[in-house]
């Protein structure tokens, strides 16, 4: 299936909230976030993501797993979910303020045993607003690219246990799914 719309289609959707203080979280709080955009795959690679996160890049097959998808819902949210056992990527991005998705946008990407998570209804132990969420995005035909916002799940468990709070770290994502 596709990511819907032609290539020359685009939407923007800016997801940044203010915070308490009344000033914007994330990358556009801070104007450059650090972080190499996310590599897009070669052409004719589709049904790829790939996943920046403190200088490190991660690319995950998503048409592999259990229950492969990558496309649009009958309300235009983008869904990219697949992987292995050593990799594995899921995302949610419906439009913006559409009624049809209570959900916000999110993106969780697993590593071995790591799992690094932008998504502001995850209750994580030491994680303010802001701290995990996906920043922007911009749906371009059959292609999804953007900025998040992510924690480690496990700094989170440490934390719950008296260790040190997790330390939210920006990153970039892209992905593409086949026609």
């Amino acid at each position: 299936m596709a990511c819907g719309g032609s290539d020359d289609d685009a939407v923007v959707v800016a997801v940044d909230e203010p915070a308490d203080s009344g000033e914007l979280v994330g990358a556009d709080a801070a104007g450059d976030d650090g972080d190499e955009a996310a590599e897009e795959p070669a052409p004719g690679e589709d049904d790829v993501a790939t996943v920046t996160i403190d200088g490190t890049t991660y690319e995950v097959e998503v048409s592999m797993g259990p229950a492969p998808r990558c496309d649009l819902d009958f309300f235009g949210a983008v869904w990219v979910s697949g992987g292995n056992e050593e990799r594995f990527f899921n995302a949610l991005l419906p439009p913006e303020n559409d009624p049809n998705h209570t959900d916000p946008p999110n993106i969780t990407l697993t590593v071995g045993d790591l799992e690094w998570i932008a998504d502001p209804s995850k209750q994580m132990s030491g994680v303010e607003p802001g701290e995990s969420q996906v920043d922007d995005f911009v749906v371009d035909g059959i292609s999804v690219s953007g900025s998040a916002t992510f924690v480690e799940l496990n700094e989170t468990y440490a934390h719950s246990g008296g260790g040190p709070k997790a330390s939210p770290t920006t990153g970039t994502f892209f992905m593409r799914c086949a026609d």
